[in-house]
């Protein structure tokens, strides 16, 4: 093969390299932008539901952990606490402690909010909505 050949076969070689290379990190960003995350997703992070279902003991375990870090807010004028409601956005919400996660790992993708009326709001924090309602 005479140097010509071979430098015009090396030139498409690499060309080709670039652009497969090019079209494979298009196709990345598309999938990427496509999910609103990357496309190797974690599945550690259980993902918040709109419902959540605990035991009786669950409960009366989160209740008793977050009533004692918690602070008790004031709910707004009209706001009824009930599940599928949008907190408003003058009820301040918290992540779940990592204790209280510790104990009942399915809370771990969840805020919540501790109202004045006793009421423990679970709250689903990409919408904003109560998953679950705990009384003291």
């Amino acid at each position: 093969m005479n140097p010509s050949t071979r430098l015009t076969v090396a030139a498409i070689g690499l060309l080709t390299g670039v652009s497969v290379a090019a079209a494979a990190d298009n196709s990345m960003s598309k999938t990427k932008t496509a999910n609103s995350s990357p496309i190797s997703q974690s599945s550690s992070q259980p993902m918040a539901k709109d419902m959540l279902s605990l035991t009786s003991k669950q409960q009366r375990e989160v209740w008793e952990d977050i009533r004692q870090q918690g602070e008790k807010q004031k709910a707004p004028k009209g706001f009824v606490a009930k599940v599928g409601a949008v907190m408003p956005s003058t009820i301040a919400t918290h992540p779940v402690p990592v204790s209280t996660a510790n104990d009942v790992p399915a809370l771990r993708p969840y805020n919540y909010a501790l109202l004045a009326n006793n009421k423990l709001l679970i709250v689903d924090p990409k919408d904003k909505k109560v998953v679950k309602i705990i009384t003291g």
